[in-house]
């Protein structure tokens, strides 16, 4: 990855938003700012420094091409993509019928998620809902893939992407979004930038692939949403 890769991935990630052009005009200071470049330089230097980080950098904004901004009823934060390789593709949750009909990959990340939302939850009736009302993202877009790296500064992918999600989030707050934060890492936008005035849903977060642990302190996060959705006269989610 020399220098002028970098600047056409740059380039192409822009023409990818141009191509939504809600997005676009939203994100369009950010996205033309040397904060957008500092993202990929740092990620770079990663690289040359012999580490690599998952999904891979065509995945990245996949989120943004689901809905248009104006759509989003409900925007839900996990903390980060799964380290292990080829498991992350960008999108935290994705609905099975959606999975279908509009992804030729396999996803265990899906499947293990839902089996640990099944047993804690929903005794098997899982499905995250409607694609078009629900933007879910993480609170960093890359994680390492090194376990010797992730040991040593597992934080160092959080504070790349702060700028860019503190702007979306900061962008996001002149729509009627209710906000379910799930995991330690969210929270601190929580805190920190989404306005007081929005509802928001906490709770822990959800166990890690692999994890021996298939208990999800869940806080009832998705009734409490459609609870909320209600007061505001829309429709409640079937999950």
């Amino acid at each position: 990855m020399k220098i002028d890769i970098v600047e056409n991935i740059i380039n192409n990630e822009i023409e990818k938003f141009k191509k939504h052009e809600k997005w676009y005009s939203l994100l369009r200071m950010f996205l033309l700012s040397q904060d957008f470049k500092d993202i990929f330089y740092q990620l770079y230097e990663f690289y040359k420094e012999g580490r690599r980080f998952t999904p891979e950098l065509k995945y990245v904004f996949i989120p943004f091409q689901k809905l248009d901004p104006e759509d989003i009823d409900v925007l839900l934060m996990f903390d980060k993509p799964y380290s292990a390789i080829g498991l992350a593709k960008g999108i935290p949750l994705i609905p099975f019928y959606d999975l279908k009909k509009k992804y030729s990959y396999s996803t265990p990340e899906l499947h293990h998620v839902s089996s640990v939302l099944n047993k804690s939850f929903y005794a098997g009736r899982f499905q995250l809902g409607d694609p078009k009302r629900i933007l879910s993202i993480h609170s960093t877009f890359t994680t390492d893939t090194s376990i010797d790296v992730l040991r040593k500064n597992s934080l160092k992918h959080y504070e790349i992407w702060n700028p860019f999600i503190t702007f979306v989030l900061s962008q996001l707050s002149k729509y009627d979004i209710i906000y379910g934060i799930i995991g330690d890492r969210p929270k601190e936008y929580y805190y920190n930038t989404i306005s007081d005035k929005c509802i928001k849903i906490c709770c822990d977060n959800i166990p890690e692939l692999f994890s021996n642990d298939i208990v999800w302190n869940h806080n009832n996060i998705f009734p409490k949403i459609n609870d909320a959705l209600i007061a505001k006269g829309k429709k409640e989610i079937v999950w």
